[in-house]
């Protein structure tokens, strides 16, 4: 079996364990997982149509790619795909909230918005970047801005909600530390579908540098946002007038605010060793239901399966 079938085969597989059928630019963004393998579009889809390897294993239908005996997954991407095109108007109505906050560098829907498969009851989770010495401050604004539009979660409410359980400084680009050890597919794909549309001073092109582990960046693996969003003239103004000791206090005053609160929760698995949950200055992760190693015991019963 050639290296690129092994690598469309792992590829779909993958999308097998988020119950997905890829199309095949999809397939050349994912491509190989946690392997780098270069392919072109021209290869992946000449592979799809000609390689006995890849025909015997993968089924396609209406531009779609899955498992042979997972035909089923295609007509459930359709409306996966027609639920995320509602979700990103949430999303990007969000966006032009958070254009307003000072010091933010970087806002991006991420997970299952971004690759096109949420279910109709799911959030929109966003990541931000903010300046050294600012995330407390711009977290917590987030989470205000958000609230005035009743799109923050609350009460147990999570359909169609904003999550912000991920934001870091600039200081902490490189995610490698939080990756689960020995590999960590999900994290590969989570960098390669992730959309900025908040992105100042190229910090998203930054993050790609941070992180060749998980990004081959010869690759075009990043579509588009269908809209961008600079910082809003009252965001800039904040940043440019507001003297360095406030700002500083401001970061200090909302730590303050939301740090004992956080604290507080004897449940959290931040009391507990791993990478879930984290909070440090630099790092705020909070994922309580981190599925990344299910995910990753999954992909390995599917390769093992197929050989690949």
């Amino acid at each position: 079996m050639s290296s690129l079938a092994q690598a469309i085969l792992r590829t779909v597989c993958f999308a097998d364990v988020l119950d997905a059928a890829l199309t095949p630019i999809e397939i050349v963004r994912w491509l190989g997982v946690d392997q780098k393998i270069p392919a072109s579009l021209a290869d992946v889809t000449r592979a799809l149509a000609e390689d006995d390897d890849v025909r015997s294993v993968l089924f396609s239908k209406d531009g779609f790619v899955c498992l042979r005996h997972r035909a089923a997954l295609i007509p459930e991407r359709l409306e996966r795909l027609a639920i995320a095109e509602e979700k990103w108007v949430i999303a990007l109505r969000a966006m032009r909230r958070l254009r307003h906050i000072p010091w933010l560098r970087l806002a991006a829907v991420c997970n299952t918005v971004a690759m096109g498969l949420p279910r109709r009851g799911s959030d929109i989770d966003v990541f931000l970047v903010a300046v050294p010495h600012r995330l407390w401050f711009v977290r917590l604004l987030a989470h205000g801005l958000l609230l005035l539009e009743a799109r923050t979660r609350r009460g147990g409410r999570i359909k169609d909600t904003i999550c912000l359980s991920f934001s870091i400084t600039t200081h902490a680009l490189a995610l490698a530390p939080l990756a689960k050890m020995p590999e960590d597919p999900y994290l590969h794909i989570w960098l390669r579908t992730l959309v900025p549309v908040i992105d100042i001073d190229e910090t998203y092109a930054a993050l790609l540098r941070a992180n060749p582990r998980f990004v081959d960046g010869s690759r075009g693996i990043l579509p588009a946002a269908t809209h961008s969003y600079g910082l809003s003239w009252f965001a800039k103004a904040a940043e440019r007038m507001c003297p360095e000791s406030v700002a500083l206090w401001l970061n200090q005053f909302a730590r303050r605010v939301q740090h004992p609160r956080i604290m507080r929760n004897a449940k959290s698995r931040l009391h507990a060793e791993g990478t879930d949950v984290v909070v440090t200055d630099d790092l705020l992760k909070f994922h309580e239901e981190d599925k990344r190693e299910a995910i990753r015991a999954a992909f390995h019963v599917r390769t093992t399966r197929y050989g690949v």
